[in-house]
């Protein structure tokens, strides 16, 4: 391999790290809130108020499907 080459792979790996590292935190994130929210004990408002926010964060953030 060459240097250029090398660069590539140093990029593509340090890039695949990052994405590990953001997608933990946001898994992270999600169970915060999730627990925040307490659903088992909330009203069907609070409820539907989560599940709108958290199908928007997944669309906007990032798919875990």
């Amino acid at each position: 391999m060459n240097l250029s080459s090398d660069k590539i792979i140093s990029k593509i790996i340090e890039r695949e790290i990052e994405t590990q590292i953001e997608t933990n935190l946001l898994e992270k994130l999600f169970s915060t809130i999730k627990n925040r929210f307490n659903l088992k004990e909330q009203k069907s408002s609070v409820k539907a108020e989560y599940y709108d926010f958290w199908k928007i964060l997944k669309k906007n953030i990032i798919n875990f499907e």
